[in-house]
């Protein structure tokens, strides 16, 4: 299982972003952080059965800045080494043909076999514990799981990464969407 949350101090709409990731995410809860600290925080997550643990961090404007993740182990947790800084973000209720489906099973798909691409879903699969699946078209994820996470290449300096949610089913977003600014391949440090 997967527990998400936020770093300490969220603003309405870092909440919204957390309840929205939760939804699209294959047996994932929420919780709300409070004061927790991290060490209390891999505990509840240990106690509710859950092996990651996703953070989203603050960013400027009000926006989810990071995301980190946390693997829990029976006797200790560590920072998976992935920051994915976001640019920007569409929340479920900011798409209008966005809906909210329930997701026991998802996989993470990606069209560009380029290393860069390569190198960051199979990052994105490994932090998440999801399925990692190169695909050639969008039609191949019928099927094969509730829903896919697609970790798209833009090609744009700025925005290199985009992430949609889509249902198996009719290709429809189910989750928010993420525009990715830099991807970290290292260990972060948190408040």
């Amino acid at each position: 299982m997967i527990l998400v949350t936020t770093s300490r101090h969220p603003n309405p709409r870092l909440r919204s972003f957390v309840k929205d990731l939760t939804c699209a995410l294959p047996n994932a809860i929420h919780i709300n952080r409070g004061k927790l600290n991290l060490d209390e925080l891999a505990a509840e997550a240990y106690r509710r059965q859950c092996d990651i643990i996703v953070i989203v961090c603050r960013g400027q404007h009000g926006n989810p800045g990071r995301i980190v993740f946390i693997h829990i182990y029976k006797d200790h947790y560590e920072f998976y080494p992935l920051i994915i800084q976001i640019q920007g973000i569409k929340l479920i209720r900011e798409m209008p043909d966005a809906k909210i489906r329930k997701i026991n099973n998802e996989v993470l798909g990606y069209f560009d076999s380029s290393e860069e691409v390569e190198n960051f879903a199979q990052s994105l699969s490994e932090a998440l514990g999801l399925p990692l699946v190169e695909l050639n078209s969008i039609e191949e994820i019928k099927g094969m799981a509730d829903a896919a996470l697609i970790v798209e290449y833009t090609k744009n300096r700025n925005v290199p990464f985009v992430l949609k949610f889509l249902s198996s089913k009719d290709f429809s977003m189910i989750g928010p969407l993420i525009r990715v600014k830099k991807v970290v391949y290292r260990c972060p440090t948190i408040e």
